[in-house]
């Protein structure tokens, strides 16, 4: 059983465009709008569960009451779940989930500037896999999973007629989503000192909008490797961690149309047609501990991204669209601290 309360103000001015809702557009002359909210956001969650054993075979049996109140939404959504688990042979351990889960809209999508209505994300995902055990220490994981997702709120340009005139709705929960693929896990329990562990995802996920085909999600990586290892020694731990994924999708520009009445550029983009280049990082880490009277803790230099690698996170665009540049990732970023405890 959980309980969480978010009290939070907004107190900001925005520029919103005149004319909403005429046709055609109207120039860009907006009028500066004044926001001024203070919020509460209450949620309580109640968890259920229950295990029935038969022989090498274990099933859980649980369900998850959520209770979510904020902008006009009042409502308490279950979800249901089960995870069941065979224990095969000691060196073989098959298991299965399925379940629903539900996760509300941030404060910014149901504010004042948002939608109030707006429903939660809900998700049912499965999965299964094995556990297999093999001599010296190493386990291999390997699971298959699907997750079906639906009123997933996306921003929109939508203007609804009200009482009160013409109306901006800035989110709609009409999309549905899914993702599915397969991971595996390698890793080496601790002896003597070395730990280590190797992931490896291939996986898809997408988006859908009423009346229109499945697209990949922005999100979207096809291929993700995770790899780190860790030696430690009177006191002292070395560490490395390297990642490699696919680049995320982009949109590709394909043309661009001059409004002289709006004295701007209307670009046409393909979206998701292309792809950013392949993300990689190095980290490393040294951890020394030591030990004064009551004090324990360790100190550390921990360095992320090694060989500074210039990932691109996206790409800018002139006024034009004739020039692009691209937006950096993190680059080298030492660091040096200390952590510690009384005892």
């Amino acid at each position: 059983f959980d309980i969480n309360a978010i009290v939070f103000n907004v107190d900001a001015t925005a520029f919103v465009p005149n004319g909403l809702g005429r046709y055609p557009a109207p120039l860009f002359t907006p009028s500066a709008a004044q926001v001024d909210q203070v919020s509460i956001r209450a949620l309580a969650a109640f968890y259920l569960e229950q295990i029935f054993r038969f022989g090498p075979v274990e099933v859980s049996a649980a369900g998850r009451f959520d209770y979510m109140r904020y902008g006009s939404v009042s409502e308490v959504f279950p979800d249901p779940r089960a995870v069941a688990r065979w224990q095969v042979v000691p060196e073989l351990l098959l298991k299965a989930a399925t379940g629903l889960f539900t996760q509300p809209p941030s404060a910014f999508q149901t504010g004042r500037i948002g939608t109030p209505g707006l429903p939660p994300t809900r998700s049912w995902q499965s999965s299964v896999g094995a556990e297999l055990m093999f001599p010296e220490r190493i386990e291999v994981h390997t699971t298959f999973f699907y997750s079906q997702m639906f009123d997933i709120a996306r921003q929109t340009n939508r203007v609804v007629e009200t009482p009160d005139g013409p109306q901006r709705q800035f989110f709609v929960a009409d999309e549905e989503g899914r993702a599915y693929g397969l991971e595996l896990l390698v890793r080496r329990r601790i002896e003597q000192g070395l730990y280590g562990w190797l992931s490896y995802t291939l996986s898809r996920s997408e988006r859908r909008r009423p009346g229109r085909e499945w697209r990949a999600f922005a999100f979207d990586q096809t291929h993700t490797l995770n790899m780190a290892v860790s030696y430690a020694i009177d006191g002292w731990r070395f560490g490395l961690a390297f990642q490699l994924s696919t680049g995320r999708p982009t949109n590709t520009l394909v043309d661009t149309i001059v409004d002289l009445d709006e004295d701007a550029y209307d670009p046409t983009f393909l979206p998701r047609g292309a792809r950013l280049e392949p993300f990689t990082r190095l980290d490393a880490r040294i951890d020394r501990d030591f030990d004064i009277g009551p004090i324990r803790g360790s100190v550390y230099i921990d360095v992320q991204n090694v060989y500074n690698a210039s990932n691109n996170e996206g790409t800018l665009f002139s006024y034009d669209y004739t020039q692009t540049a691209a937006v950096p990732g993190l680059p080298i970023l030492p660091t040096i601290g200390i952590r510690g405890s009384i005892q």
